[in-house]
């Protein structure tokens, strides 16, 4: 798997921070909505809270559409670069949805190699990747059978450290 860069790190949380709070979309619309008092051809009294309003929920609505315009371009970038773009997955309409999962799944392994050494971290990748055993044992210096045990208390301790409380 790719090195994920620190910035995209924090580009997904403060996405993800975004997404997440649901009056995000209220208060940039109100922010809109005063940034029209800020105008200088403002006259106060001449917008109502009727008027205030309507333009909230337009700014809202500009927004969601902006974000699911992004999506969707991230979407269609992200399925270019997969090998096989003829996945059933991406056909069945999931496409958004599996950006989220990839974002989530980059985050999780940047959390997982981030507990490990990196000759652990590289032993796992390599054996998730379908690497033998055999080839591993020439790279790590070690037995075929001594790397089986030493993955398995590897993803026993992650396993452990994992868990969501």
């Amino acid at each position: 798997m790719a090195y994920i860069p620190p910035s995209w790190e924090a580009y997904e949380r403060l996405q993800r921070k975004l997404s997440s709070i649901n009056c995000t979309a209220q208060a940039a619309a109100l922010e809109e909505a005063l940034s029209v008092i800020l105008q200088p051809d403002f006259v106060p009294g001449a917008v109502d809270e009727v008027e205030f309003l309507r333009v909230a929920a337009s700014a809202a609505r500009q927004d969601r559409h902006r974000v699911a315009l992004l999506r969707h371009a991230h979407a269609a970038a992200a399925a270019q670069c997969l090998p096989n773009t003829g996945d059933d997955k991406l056909e069945s309409g999931s496409g958004a949805s599996s950006l989220d999962d990839a974002v989530h799944a980059r985050k999780e392994l940047a959390r997982l190699a981030a507990m490990l050494r990196e000759p652990d971290w590289e032993l796992l990748t390599g054996v998730a990747a379908g690497v033998s055993y055999g080839e591993l044992a020439r790279e790590h210096a070690s037995s075929a059978a001594a790397l089986r045990s030493r993955v398995c208390r590897l993803r026993d301790a992650l396993t452990d450290r994992s868990v969501v409380k």
